[in-house]
């Protein structure tokens, strides 16, 4: 497993790269997990950060690629697009993402893989 190095966001522990520090073009890359802030039939993976949005559209070199998401994003437009729906092959969420918005995308050929999250009650 390889994390790419760059830029660490910590308000959204995350990792962003600039070409002149990875160079992904030399990568064989299996598979590709990435997050996103919004998800859409329309607009496809979206998020708010361009340097992340840049990052993000290297997945087009990965074999696989797995949006991670939870409920909350779907039917969701943000600022800038990384890819359409059909860019990924799955797209894994939580058990609150309704069954209408289920059906709106696997009637469209999106993959979705639904799992139980874990969830502690920290109060």
């Amino acid at each position: 497993m390889i994390i790419i190095s760059g830029k660490v966001r910590h308000s959204e522990k995350s990792v962003t790269s600039n070409d002149f520090l990875f160079r992904f073009d030399h990568l064989h890359i299996n598979k590709a997990f990435i997050c996103a802030s919004g998800i859409s039939i329309e607009k496809g993976i979206s998020d708010f950060n361009l340097e992340e949005v840049i990052t993000r559209k290297q997945i087009n070199i990965s074999q696989t690629v797995y949006v991670a998401a939870d409920s909350s994003k779907f039917n969701k437009d943000v600022a800038i697009q990384v890819c359409p729906v059909n860019g990924v092959n799955m797209i894994i969420t939580d058990y609150a993402l309704p069954k209408d918005t289920i059906n709106h995308f696997t009637d469209k050929g999106v993959q979705l893989k639904i799992v139980k999250t874990n969830i502690e009650d920290t109060e």
